[in-house]
């Protein structure tokens, strides 16, 4: 339901679009056939209508999907209106509502969506219901109704013409109305009769009940009513002598007097003759001249490359997915390595609710061994995520599925379900460790210094005064291929070698080590920076390290810290972290 919905608010914003470039296109072309407007209002109705459009590099729209998939499963999203302005000051409002070390939950925005989903479908039916009603009410008051000839039925509950029925449309007219008023009447409701205006009328009533929530499109059907009736009134008037306009005039003033509202509905039914901005329709019936050929072709050509902007969709951009080199299949590492169409692709998994998912077709399936279990892999596409770059995954052993790095027990279903999102590689650019350099950073590799000990050890010094003082660390790595087993290193070769740029700031308090990490941003502040000296790990040569580590606690050791990394009680552990490192050798 809330996919649905999330469908429907989407199509509902493409359409807005579509109204605002008709009610642009209806200014520009006030002089043309009135039926031309309605054709216009036709073109939001099938951008409404159906589920899906084609893709045209001359489409207008901005953007297909304003309000992503993502808002389904995740606490966090961003529009993409395909207007910047307006994506910027809303990501950015969105991004303050969530707050780094806060957890909003899992599937908060499946829950929000629910309720509107919820509010939506009453909406709806309660839409249906008034026009179930509407229309029952009126076919009681016309059941006595008389008829006077073929169609044609004069009722003594009713103070304005209309048309009623749908199959077989009749004209009702009041009983007192005289026969001149009439004449007219009936001409210009036949005239709605042969155009289809009782269907056409609903139709936009039964779209505008299931896109009730947008103003625009409110809006919208108001004005296709009105334009309904100043196309019929250009039908009926072409055919009358242009001295019998005035009369015409007369009759749909007449008509507009004292009218009974709760008769016919004007926004339900068919619009009755005197109804609809009665002023405005005089005033166009007494100074219609009949356009030119050029201009009605004009308006038609214009109602075309409307439609062809309108009724597609801008170019979908490219997934940006790149198939691994990695020699491997199912799960390594924390990896899915899943193959798609000839080509192996990585996926890592996510923290979004499996639940949300609309499962699709089967794309693959493996087994594990875990110890003396067995588990099977079922790998599934999913709606949401047409280029596969998530993907639904089912991992089940019996009563027990995989969780983590360990077997455990199932109790319910989404238990064994996980939500799998395409892992780029993560290596650096080539040049980025010279560039590192050239920046003026104190670089790291592959855990020991190797650059710009000068400038570390007079950040030091500096701090040590208490002094305010900041410098650029890098940390590059590589990977060793004899040092890793095969599995590891085809799962994550194409990460190295990588680079990370950290940025400690001290205030004369306390330190401040910001970096970024796959385009997230790590802000931690720490009180001390700790000094340690000891014995290398290498035993074929006497080593020493010097590793200067941020903490919050000035008593604890080096020992202290490697024996909370390796205790299994997560309250052992000491928040810390290693920010430089210098080995000599001796």
């Amino acid at each position: 339901m809330t996919a649905l919905f999330l469908k429907i608010v989407n199509t509902g914003i493409s359409a807005g679009w579509v109204v605002l470039a008709v009610l642009a296109v209806r200014l520009v072309l006030r002089k043309v056939p009135k039926w031309t407007h309605v054709l216009l209002w036709g073109i939001v109705a099938l951008r409404l209508i159906f589920p899906f459009s084609l893709e045209s590099a001359l489409s207008l729209i901005p953007s297909a999907q304003t309000l992503p998939d993502q808002l389904l499963a995740g606490p966090s999203f961003e529009v993409h209106s395909g207007v910047p302005p307006v994506d910027q000051r809303v990501n950015e409002y969105l991004g303050d509502r969530y707050f780094e070390g806060v957890s909003v939950p899992t599937g908060s925005g499946r829950d929000t969506m629910t309720l509107f989903a919820v509010l939506w479908i009453v909406g709806t039916l309660l839409l249906l219901a008034y026009m179930a009603v509407s229309y029952l009410r009126l076919w009681l008051r016309l059941s006595e109704a008389v008829p006077v000839e073929e169609n044609v039925f004069r009722s003594r509950k009713i103070e304005v013409p209309f048309v009623f029925g749908f199959l077989k449309p009749g004209i009702y007219l009041p009983w007192g109305m005289d026969s001149e008023t009439s004449a007219y009447v009936v001409r210009h409701e036949r005239a709605h009769i042969r155009r289809g205006d009782h269907w056409w009328k609903m139709i936009g009533f039964l779209i505008l009940a299931v896109y009730w929530f947008h103003p625009l499109l409110w809006a919208a059907y108001l004005l296709f009513c009105r334009d309904i009736e100043l196309a019929c009134d250009e039908k009926v008037i072409r055919e009358l002598p242009e001295e019998q306009r005035a009369d015409y005039s007369q009759a749909l003033l007449d008509c507009s007097i004292g009218r009974d509202k709760g008769t016919a509905s004007g926004i339900i039914f068919p619009p009755s003759f005197g109804e609809q901005d009665v002023k405005k329709r005089i005033r166009h019936i007494l100074h219609y001249r009949k356009p030119v050929f050029w201009a009605t072709a004009g308006a038609v050509a214009g109602c075309a490359v409307l439609a062809v902007c309108f009724l597609t969709d801008p170019p979908s951009e490219e997934s940006g997915m790149v198939p691994t080199t990695a020699d491997l299949h199912g799960i390594w590492n924390g990896y899915l390595f899943l193959p798609i169409n000839g080509e192996t692709y990585r996926y890592e998994q996510t923290d979004a609710d499996p639940e949300m998912a609309v499962q699709g077709e089967l794309l693959d399936s493996f087994t594990e061994q875990m110890g003396t279990k067995t588990v099977s892999w079922e790998i599934y596409s999913v709606q949401e995520s047409p280029d596969r770059s998530v993907v639904l995954a089912k991992a089940e052993a019996d009563r027990e599925v995989l969780s983590g790095n360990s077997v455990v027990t199932a109790t319910e279903e989404s238990q064994n379900r996980y939500l799998y999102r395409y892992s780029p590689a993560k290596r650096s650019e080539p040049d980025a460790l010279q560039k590192a350099k050239d920046d003026g950073c104190a670089v790291m590799e592959d855990g020991y210094a190797s650059f710009g000990q000068e400038i570390w050890q007079t950040f030091v010094e500096t701090a040590e005064k208490g002094q305010k003082a900041s410098v650029q660390v890098a940390h590059y790595y590589t990977l060793d291929e004899e040092g890793s087993s095969r599995e590891y290193y085809q799962s994550v070769k194409e990460d190295y070698p990588i680079l990370y740029r950290f940025h400690l700031e001290f205030d004369g308090e306390t330190y401040t080590l910001r970096w970024i990490e796959e385009e997230t941003e790590y802000v931690r502040t720490y009180r001390y920076l700790m000094h340690y000296r000891g014995d290398g790990s290498d035993a074929e040569e006497r080593e020493f390290e010097e590793r200067y580590v941020l903490t919050n606690d000035n008593t604890v050791t080096w020992e202290d810290i490697v024996n909370g990394m390796l205790s299994s009680q997560s309250g052992d552990a000491i928040d810390h972290y290693s920010v430089y490192t210098v080995m000599e050798r001796g």
